[in-house]
């Protein structure tokens, strides 16, 4: 039997460890985690097509289109036709999009925070700010020097 390279391993326990912590967030979401991706990238870019949302989100492009209706409908996004051409669909956060992001960014903070003070040593807080270093450093491909 052979064993998985440590950086699997790494990975696996990784996932394993934060895996729940997504559990806990979801429990508490008004809006799934997949909307709140759409409404973050809209509120980064200004104003972004459903194209690029499912490039950057890597989910496919039906998925994309019924989270977005749904966000439409639900006030919290403003779909416009593109003047210059009128096939492409530019989606904009509105003012209430904006109040949601913020309300589910902090009820997400406030839950982290409180699992983090109620089950963490200061030591093991420590251990966390360094492993989002690490984390960050990844997400942004690795060109943050430390």
């Amino acid at each position: 039997m052979t064993s998985s390279p440590p950086d699997a391993k790494l990975a696996d326990d990784l996932l394993d460890a934060i895996y729940p912590l997504f559990g806990m967030l979801n429990k508490v979401r008004s809006i799934s985690a997949g909307k709140l991706g759409i409404l973050s990238l809209a509120e980064e870019q200004g104003k972004i097509t459903a194209a690029a949302m499912k490039d950057k989100l890597g989910v496919s492009q039906q998925a994309i289109s019924l989270a977005a209706k749904e966000l439409v409908e639900m006030e919290l996004l403003v779909r416009t036709k593109d003047p210059g051409d009128l096939r492409r669909t530019w989606f904009a956060l509105t003012d209430s999009g904006a109040q949601k992001l913020h309300a589910e960014r902090q009820l997400a903070r406030a839950v982290l925070a409180d699992v983090i003070n109620k089950n963490l040593a200061p030591k093991q807080q420590e251990s966390i700010r360094h492993a989002i270093d690490a984390l960050t450093h990844i997400s942004r491909g690795g060109h943050e020097s430390n």
